[in-house]
């Protein structure tokens, strides 16, 4: 055997030993090697080396800050939501009347104590009355709406047109920022810029008083619930979650990732009095543009009550997914009566909230299929109303109604006309 035999003998030894070893490490052969217990080990601490990995450069890549529990919960706690969508929820959380505190949960909690909660006290709801079923203070009744996304173009030719075009108006972030994040790794200062997105919601509150319309229960001489009864002052708290955001996928083996949001701002957009001409309903904020205070959870963590909440789990330094406070006051509304007209008062704010997303808001609730919030006007009865009846057919039963009056008005005219002659 020559040398050149030799060689190519050499060459193809090694060859074929690389390819069985490159085959013996990247290949999953060598499992057959290991028992059953040694190869569960191996797969889990292969498993919790990668999600390790993946954990870090996640908490490197979005500046999140180190915690011995990573998964935050986002609320998860939460016994009642208002949907199962990614996104800001906003709940009635407390009622202050006349100086009386009424907690939701306590409420809830305790309902034979609370027999003035007449309508119950949810997220979304109450109905208050201060006293008798039918006389005194008419039911105050309070509804919040949940934020949808709120798109700038009111003009729905408009929108119709950005539609038609392909574009999706409600689908998108109003506008995007970039931001400079400094972070000191082993000695060394690494900047790195992360993507906020800023995307437009809108809610709802309303304030309506709904007085009783049958008769008086009871010998007293109070008055009735449509007789011009005032309320006392009182004031609503809404605790506004920017993300309470359930768990779609957490096996043994993966997880989803959450988008981090943060509440901006809450503006008034419009504010709707019933009736319009009212200016006796007082509230604050009272204008359009004007913005609500934002009270943090903090707050109320260092009041010395017996009734101080409980931080939601949210202990970093940053503003992401933590819940905060609002609050709306009303120094005047109630029922009015005269000898033209009587009737229930409400008021509806419109609210405009900005929100920062870190990350992709990728679960949202589309608002094709969510019902458009049109508050209804309250009860109203004028003179005209007892003097011209409907008959129970809405607008064509005042027609009727006014055909009669002209043939009385005629046959009259005749019989007057008949005795001058």
């Amino acid at each position: 055997m020559n040398k050149k035999t030799l060689g190519i003998v050499l060459i193809i030894a090694l060859i074929l030993l690389i390819s069985g070893i490159f085959k013996g490490n990247y290949s999953d052969d060598y499992v057959e090697e290991y028992s059953y217990q040694e190869y569960e080990k191996a797969s889990r601490d292969k498993y919790l080396s990668f999600k390790e990995n993946i954990l870090t450069e996640l908490k490197s890549r979005l500046n999140l800050a180190e915690k011995t529990e990573w998964q935050n919960d986002y609320n998860n706690f939460l016994g009642t939501t208002s949907s199962q969508f990614e996104g800001p929820q906003v709940h009635l959380e407390k009622l202050i009347y006349n100086g009386k505190e009424y907690f939701r949960d306590s409420v809830i909690k305790h309902k034979n104590k609370y027999p003035e909660f007449v309508g119950g006290f949810n997220i979304h709801e109450l109905i208050f009355d201060p006293d008798s079923k039918t006389r005194g203070k008419p039911d105050l009744n309070i509804k919040v709406t949940d934020p949808r996304a709120y798109n700038p173009i009111e003009n729905k030719n408009l929108l119709s047109i950005v539609n038609s075009l392909g574009f999706e108006s409600e689908g998108k972030p109003y506008k995007t920022y970039t931001k400079e994040v400094f972070s000191i790794i082993d000695s060394t200062i690494k900047i790195e810029r992360i993507r906020m997105d800023l995307w437009l919601t809108k809610f709802n509150i309303t304030l309506e008083t709904k007085a009783w319309q049958g008769r008086r229960d009871g010998e007293d001489d109070g008055r009735r619930e449509i007789a011009n009864q005032r309320h006392y002052p009182f004031e609503v708290d809404l605790k506004i979650y920017p993300n309470v955001s359930p768990w779609y996928v957490n096996t043994g083996n993966s997880f989803d990732i959450k988008p981090d949001i943060a509440v901006g701002a809450i503006y008034v957009n419009k504010i709707t009095k019933f009736p319009e001409d009212d200016d006796k309903i007082g509230v604050s904020p009272s204008e359009p543009g004007i913005q609500l205070p934002l009270v943090k959870q903090d707050y109320y963590n260092n009041l010395n009550t017996p009734e101080k909440l409980i931080e939601d789990k949210a202990g970093d330094a940053t503003v992401w997914n933590k819940p905060i406070y609002a609050k709306v006051y009303c120094s005047n509304i109630g029922t009015y009566r005269n000898l033209f007209r009587k009737g229930d008062e409400k008021i509806s704010f419109e609210l405009v909230m900005p929100l920062l997303v870190r990350g992709n808001w990728d679960i949202r609730i589309p608002n094709s299929i969510i019902p458009e919030y049109k508050p209804l006007p309250p009860y109203r009865r004028t003179l005209a109303d007892v003097l011209i009846p409907s008959w129970g057919i809405g607008f064509f039963g005042k027609i009727a109604s006014s055909l009669l009056y002209i043939v009385i008005l005629v046959v009259i005219g005749l019989v007057f006309l008949k005795k001058l002659i």
